[in-house]
C-alpha cells in the first residue's frame, strides 16, 4: 500500500489539471442552478438524493468522492424509446439517399465503360467511385448528462458537465470526484435529459476536511483518524478517467488507480458471512511510518476476538475483516465495538485509540 500512497500522492499534479477545464451550460440548467442556490431547494427531479461523501488525502488538497442517488430509469426507456424511432426513420432516410446515390454512381461508370470501349488503354478514363457517409449512430451518445457548480463563499469555483452512465437498470447510486481545499462548499447538482424534456436539481453541502498529505504527516502529540470506513471490495483498475466522469454503484480514487465498494450502512450492519475492509487515514505521525497496531472485536468488556495487524508503513489503515470469534465460529447476532489502538514505535508516547462500532445481523 505505502508505494500505491505515493504513486497517488506524485498524480495529483497531473489530475489537478485534468481537473481545471470548465465547460459550457445550457440556459435551462443554468436557470435551474441559479434558482437551487437561491432557494437552496430541490425542484425534485429524478428523486434525486444525496448519499454521502468520502475523502482521500491528496498533495495540498483533497480528493473528495460525492456519491448521490437519481432514478433515471423512467425517463431512460423513454428517451431510447424516442431515439430508436427517430434512428429507425433517419436509417430510412439514409439507406434512401445511398441507394440513389449508387444508382447515379452507377448510371455515370456505365457510360465510362460504354466510351472506354472505343478508346486505348492509355486513354481510358477510370471509373468513378463514392464513399458513402457514415450511418446515424442507433444510441445517444449520453441520454443523461451531470452539470456540476461547485461554489465556496457564494463563487462558482469549479464547473463541470460528465455524461451519466447508461440507467438501463436501476442505480444503487451514482459518484463524482473532485479535488478541493480543505473548507466548506456547496455543490449544485443538475442532471438533465439530453433533449432537454426534463431535469434534476440537488444541493450537495460538503465540508472537506483538513486531510491534505501534509497535514496527515505533521507530527503530533497523539495520533488522530479519518472516519473509518469498510468497504466490499476494493479494485486496483489499469486505466482510468483523467476527466471529470460519473460512475455507477461504485466510487474511484483515479490518480490512486482504485474503485472503492463501500458499505453505506450508518449502523455498519453486517451478516456474520461477509468478509468488509476496514479502512481509514492516521495522522499526526511523521516520516519513517512504523505503528504498531492492535485490533479487537469487543461487546462490552469482553474481548471477543484479537486481529493479528502488521505494523503499518504507510498512513492508510487497510485490514481485512472476518467475523469470527477465536472458536473460527461466525460472531452470532448481537452489537460489537472495534477496538483499535495504535503507537508509534519511534516516539511510543505518541499513542492513538478509536472504537468502531458494528452489528452483526442474522
Amino acid at each position: 500500500m505505502k508505494k500505491l500512497f505515493l504513486t497517488f500522492v506524485l498524480s495529483m499534479f497531473v489530475l489537478t489539471l485534468a481537473f481545471s477545464q470548465g465547460t459550457a451550460v445550457p440556459e435551462k440548467v443554468s436557470i435551474s442552478l441559479d434558482a437551487l442556490l437561491k432557494t437552496r431547494t430541490s425542484n425534485g427531479g429524478f428523486n434525486m438524493k444525496n448519499i454521502g461523501s468520502y475523502f482521500f488525502a491528496a498533495q495540498g488538497a483533497v480528493y473528495v468522492n460525492v456519491l448521490f442517488a437519481a432514478e433515471l430509469e423512467e425517463t431512460y426507456g423513454q428517451l431510447k424509446a424516442k431515439k430508436d424511432a427517430d434512428h429507425e426513420k433517419k436509417m430510412a432516410e439514409y439507406n434512401a439517399f445511398v441507394e440513389n446515390e449508387e444508382k447515379k454512381l452507377e448510371e455515370r461508370n456505365k457510360k465510362i465503360r460504354e466510351k472506354n470501349k472505343s478508346l486505348q488503354e492509355s486513354k481510358r478514363r477510370p471509373e468513378e467511385t463514392w464513399e458513402k457517409p457514415e450511418a446515424p449512430l442507433p444510441y445517444a451518445k449520453a441520454y443523461h448528462n451531470l452539470y456540476l457548480r461547485v461554489v465556496r463563499k457564494g463563487k462558482v469555483v469549479q464547473q463541470y458537465k460528465s455524461p451519466m452512465p447508461t440507467a438501463d437498470k436501476k442505480a444503487g447510486y451514482y459518484s463524482f470526484g473532485l479535488i478541493l481545499e480543505p473548507g466548506k462548499y456547496e455543490l449544485l447538482l443538475n442532471v438533465n435529459c439530453h433533449d432537454d424534456s426534463q431535469d434534476g436539481t440537488l444541493l450537495v453541502e460538503l465540508d472537506a476536511p483538513k486531510m491534505t498529505v501534509m497535514e496527515i504527516i505533521t507530527p503530533a502529540r497523539k495520533i488522530s483518524f479519518s472516519t473509518p470506513t469498510f468497504y466490499k471490495k476494493i479494485n486496483t483498475l489499469h486505466q482510468v478517467e483523467e476527466r471529470f466522469t460519473v460512475v455507477k454503484d461504485c466510487y474511484r480514487v483515479s490518480p490512486y488507480k482504485q474503485e472503492f465498494y463501500p458499505y453505506l450502512d450508518k449502523e455498519n450492519k453486517f451478516k456474520a458471512s461477509d468478509t468488509p475492509t476496514l479502512s481509514f487515514f492516521i495522522m499526526g505521525v511523521n516520516q519513517p511510518w512504523n505503528v504498531n497496531v492492535k485490533l479487537e472485536v469487543k461487546q462490552g468488556k469482553k474481548k471477543i476476538v484479537a486481529y493479528k495487524v502488521p505494523p503499518m508503513t504507510n498512513p492508510f489503515f487497510f485490514q481485512p475483516i472476518e467475523f469470527k470469534g477465536e472458536d473460527k465460529k461466525p460472531l452470532p447476532a448481537g452489537d460489537y465495538v472495534f477496538h483499535v489502538s495504535l503507537v508509534d514505535d519511534e516516539i511510543r508516547i505518541r499513542k492513538g485509540k478509536i472504537e468502531v462500532p458494528f452489528k452483526i445481523v442474522e
